[in-house]
């Protein structure tokens, strides 16, 4: 059974503590076999108009408080539908789209493949702090590596040229430091200004599909705590 399920909590007064509990707020619940889903739900994000927008494996859908809707992208239909594996809304308005081939930007009623070329799927998609987009990518073909900036039209990826050894990329953090951390198999890489960097867990080798990083915290400029899918000999919880 897959759902989804938005959580309504309340106003709060500027008074009211604690904060609200889980208990303390109300939840509609939509579900696959009510018929709004035509696939499994992927992703979720919210635009700054307060629109919610749902990815599916069967294509996106706007949900406006009352009722979804489907979206159709350019070069869809209803008989080929895309897949949206990831999605992001930004501080600028935009609502940034992950498929199962290539990112693209929704803006102002607009909608645009950045680049052109299709570059894999995109499995995640991080604003950092200074505005840049990143996404975290897999099935793409080419050295360019799994870790890619959009600064405005310009668009880089980083792979092993820029000593970034991880070859997929499955999840992104921005650390305190504004280091980017992204989730690979065995391992996690950490990308910043001034360096790079490839972690992997003791006795594996990078590209191992048996172990994935589920989790990634900085706690500081120059270590982060990184969790494991699995327990084990060198799994679990691990600090860098």
């Amino acid at each position: 059974m897959v759902a989804l399920v938005i959580l309504i909590g309340a106003l709060q007064g500027a008074s009211q503590e604690p904060p609200l509990k889980l208990t303390q707020y109300s939840h509609t619940a939509w579900r696959n076999q009510e018929g709004i889903f035509n696939g499994t739900v992927l992703s979720v994000a919210q635009t700054q108009d307060g629109y919610l927008w749902v990815g599916t494996t069967a294509g996106l859908l706007r949900f406006d408080g009352i009722r979804f809707s489907e979206w159709q992208g350019p070069g869809t239909s209803a008989a080929t539908p895309l897949r949206i594996q990831s999605l992001l809304g930004t501080t600028d308005g935009s609502l940034w789209i992950g498929t199962g081939r290539g990112l693209g930007r929704f803006k102002n009623n607009e909608f645009k493949y950045i680049p052109k070329d299709g570059i894999g799927r995109v499995n995640a998609i991080l604003e950092d702090s200074a505005g840049d987009i990143w996404i975290a990518r897999s099935r793409f073909t080419g050295k360019a590596g799994p870790l890619c900036r959009a600064q405005g039209e310009k668009f880089r990826c980083f792979g092993l040229s820029d000593g970034f050894d991880c070859p997929y990329g499955e999840a992104l953090t921005e650390g305190r430091s504004g280091s980017i951390w992204m989730n690979s198999y065995p391992g996690v890489c950490r990308w910043s200004p001034h360096k790079t960097d490839t972690f992997l867990p003791e006795g594996f080798k990078q590209g191992d599909t048996s172990r994935s990083v589920a989790g990634v915290l900085e706690n500081t400029a120059d270590t982060a705590l990184v969790g494991f899918d699995e327990g084990g000999s060198h799994f679990g919880l691990e600090q860098l």
